[in-house]
């Protein structure tokens, strides 16, 4: 599965073909490819960001680990 960062490097291509284009069906095709590729890599962050190992907060940790034993 392609990361978020390629998917919004692939948006930002499209978008930039789309602003330099004349042709105004070409400028739409490009604009819903650039609108997928934002929507796909928002979608790939959230799974990113759910797949990173969680960390314990030190309010659940409490203070038992600055308690020398």
């Amino acid at each position: 599965m392609p990361s978020s960062e390629y998917h919004l490097r692939q948006a930002q291509i499209a978008a930039s073909r789309a602003l330099a284009e004349r042709d105004r069906a070409t400028v739409s095709r490009l604009q819903a490819l650039a609108l997928k590729h934002f929507d796909e890599a928002e979608k790939a962050k959230a799974k990113e960001i759910l797949a990173l190992p969680r960390r314990r907060s030190a309010s659940r940790e409490g203070h038992r680990s600055q308690i020398p034993t």
